[in-house]
């Protein structure tokens, strides 16, 4: 179903070792999922591209 959206797509990583640790604390992150910028980008470009890819079928 083709439901217009136009806007943008993020990805958020929670992770301490790549946000503020004031920004950590506040959303209470207690546990690190990635702690390298360029891979938590290249990971997260990789499963927004291949969820658009599936919503499309």
């Amino acid at each position: 179903m083709d439901i217009g959206y136009t806007g943008p797509i993020t990805f958020e990583s929670f992770s301490s070792a790549v946000v503020d640790p004031v920004l950590s604390d506040t959303l209470a992150v207690w546990r690190n999922l990635r702690d390298e910028n360029e891979d938590l980008a290249r990971h997260a470009h990789r499963y927004i591209t291949d969820g658009l890819h599936a919503a499309r079928r």
